[in-house]
């Protein structure tokens, strides 16, 4: 079994990384709560090579700007 925490908050995911979670998910409201900008989230944790990362976009981006 593989333990994923969904949370922005960065002292939650390094508590729970450094406990055997293997990857972060997060979503456009947990990202405004933590005052998080979603690519340097994304960067940020993409650098820690996770065996999972998720980051969820809002239904308004254009195609465009969940690409980038």
């Amino acid at each position: 079994m593989k333990y994923i925490i969904d949370s922005a908050c960065d002292a939650q995911i390094q508590e729970a990384l450094a406990m055997g979670a293997c990857g972060v998910t997060a979503n456009p409201s947990m990202y405004l709560k933590n005052h998080q900008d979603f690519y340097a989230f994304l960067e940020r944790y993409a650098s820690m090579g996770l065996s999972f990362l998720s980051g969820e976009v809002t239904p308004d981006d254009d195609i465009q700007e969940m690409c980038h």
